[in-house]
């Protein structure tokens, strides 16, 4: 057990180093295979000692082989949490289409971050590609024998998180960018009904709650908006986690009173 939970966290690892490359090469422009990996102070090529996830970060103590220019915590942060993701849905879910899904899902999510992070934008291809997976994903379930209420109930997540962030850019465009928007329908999609509107609640409450710690902690000195797709894609693995016994949680809360 512990061996095969290793290799799943590894894994993870390896793919969220992959993850950086596309998110970080998508903001330059570059294609995702060329050039080599290389540093992007001196540019020098790297080698394959240089690109052992996390482990090569921590044994050249942050910094560049050649030129000794930092690296980016971005890529341990980002390797450590693709690995954290895969393992955390293969002990919750064990090997199933959940698992997929989870790990399909979260791998979109990270990039999507990044690049929101760093740009205050959601592209619309990697978008659309999470959507594209999260409907070949729903279809598989109904294969594989779960009920098609099921598929509709998902359907139903997706119009109405869609809708409700809609709304919202209708009345206050300064406040939600047309890619939260898109970005509503898939996760919603994924997460499904009743779902949702615990994703709903979620999402506004790890963003405001965010948004407070970015006041304090930059002393209110604050001219940038704080990116709101990294608060909807944790509120969708939150909710994707314990979604039903969150809501039955409080629905036993509301039953007592």
């Amino acid at each position: 057990m512990l061996i095969l939970n290793m290799v799943i966290f590894i894994t993870g690892l390896a793919v969220g180093s992959f993850l950086n490359v596309v998110a970080l090469r998508y903001l330059k422009k570059q294609s995702v295979v060329l050039p080599p990996s290389h540093c992007p102070k001196c540019l020098t090529p790297l080698k394959s000692g240089d690109l052992i996830p996390l482990v090569s970060y921590l044994l050249l103590k942050g910094k560049c082989r050649y030129c000794q220019e930092a690296i980016s915590p971005v890529y341990p942060i980002v390797e450590l949490l693709t690995g954290v993701i895969f393992l955390w849905s293969y002990l919750v879910f064990g090997f199933s289409l959940q698992f997929l899904e989870f790990i399909v899902l979260g791998s979109f999510l990270i990039v999507l971050s990044i690049i929101d992070f760093k740009e205050f934008i959601l592209p619309d291809k990697i978008v659309f590609y999470s959507l594209i997976a999260g409907i070949i994903l729903k279809i598989g379930y109904v294969v594989s024998g779960s009920n098609i209420s099921l598929l509709l109930n998902n359907l139903a997540g997706a119009l109405i998180g869609f809708l409700f962030f809609y709304l919202i850019f209708l009345l206050y465009p300064e406040g939600m960018g047309g890619g939260d928007v898109k970005l509503s329908f898939v996760l919603g999609l994924f997460v499904g009904f009743p779902q949702i509107f615990l994703w709903l609640f979620l999402s506004f409450f790890l963003g405001s709650l965010g948004g407070v710690l970015y006041l304090f902690t930059l002393k209110k000195r604050v001219k940038e908006p704080l990116p709101f797709g990294p608060f909807l894609a944790l509120s969708a693995l939150i909710t994707l986690s314990w979604g039903t016994y969150l809501i039955n949680l409080y629905l036993s809360l509301i039953w007592r009173i």
